[in-house]
């Protein structure tokens, strides 16, 4: 089962902090949308003295639900994605020693979605040995595409 977060969650929304966007409109129709922040995940490794004897990466599917700001798709439109440039790095760790934590990989949407409230922002993430926590991750998607009056 996957981590699975959205902004628009009122059970998860208080897990993002420092979220900011940036928009700029091109020419051609083309807008670009830049998505910003942070997000507490708290993935742990699992404990005990037989798990230390055989330690390996606690692996988890990350999935976030990021806000399309309502100033830039209103809510009659929607943004048909072009290029999707994602980012998913390490933020904050803890745990009682130094043995590992990762992003694996991370997809931002793929081009030709059509996106309306949520844009989705995947990764795979871990952490190495027992006791080890994944805390927080920092995110970072730029969106090129174009509105378009939603169906």
């Amino acid at each position: 089962m996957a981590l699975a977060f959205s902004q628009l969650d009122d059970h998860s929304r208080e897990r993002f902090a420092s979220c900011h966007w940036a928009h700029i409109e091109g020419v051609g129709g083309l807008h670009q949308l830049t998505l910003t922040g942070v997000v507490q995940v708290d993935l742990e490794a699992a404990h005990g003295l037989l798990i230390k004897e055989r330690a390996e990466w606690a692996l988890e599917d990350l999935e976030l639900g990021l806000a399309l700001p309502r100033e830039v798709v209103s809510a009659d439109q929607a943004l048909r994605v072009v290029r999707s440039a994602p980012l998913v790095t390490l933020n904050g760790l803890g745990g009682v020693s130094t043995v590992g934590w990762s992003v694996h990989e991370f997809f931002g949407p793929a081009s030709g979605s059509l996106l309306t409230t949520t844009v989705p922002l995947t990764a795979l993430i871990g952490v190495f040995s027992t006791g080890e926590v994944l805390h927080r991750i920092g995110y970072s998607l730029t969106l090129t595409g174009t509105l378009e009056p939603r169906a």
